[in-house]
């Protein structure tokens, strides 16, 4: 009796988690919505920027070694990023403002645009000669009026190191 018990408990267990769940059905335009357009159009001034090595990352050496804050090494102050509205086209201007010339590690002008085939969490900055895939994220409400950019530089499709830039509005 025991045994007939613990079988159709597990029975009923296994259909539970077998029909008990389904995927969620998310209107058209909800999923990704902290990356709506409105979100990054605008004016923005860095507030930081951190250089992260990510083969120390990886191995797990200690954080002052995986990561350094360039603002202590080079001058920022002035440095701004400004995204015009998309056009009809989805793709609109942007301009990186860099006074002291500090290392941008991206394009400084040029077309921006968001790659959407997995939802619209990589930014495309088009430059003269170059095009970037730069990651968003932590996700941000828009009201947060905050933005984070993550450049990598890769080896053979590998990240070797990473500039992550923090933008308030």
């Amino acid at each position: 009796m025991k045994t007939i018990k613990q079988s159709l408990l597990a029975v009923l267990f296994v259909a539970v988690l077998a029909f008990g769940c389904k995927k969620d059905d998310f209107p058209s335009g909800t999923t990704g919505a902290y990356y709506a357009p409105e979100s990054i159009q605008g004016n923005w001034t860095l507030q930081s920027i951190t250089q992260v090595d990510e083969g120390a990352r990886s191995l797990g050496f200690p954080s002052e070694i995986q990561s350094l804050d360039l603002k202590t090494v080079y001058n920022y102050d002035g440095f701004k990023a400004q995204f015009d509205n998309l056009g009809a086209d989805s793709i609109g201007n942007f301009t990186i403002t860099n006074p002291n010339n500090a290392p941008a590690y991206m394009p400084t002008s040029g077309k921006w645009s968001f790659r959407t085939e997995s939802g619209p969490v990589t930014l495309l900055l088009a430059g003269s000669d170059t095009t970037y895939n730069i990651d968003l994220k932590p996700a941000y409400r828009p009201a947060d009026n905050k933005l984070s950019l993550y450049v990598s530089r890769k080896v053979e499709g590998v990240p070797v190191v990473s500039y992550v830039y923090s933008f308030t509005r």
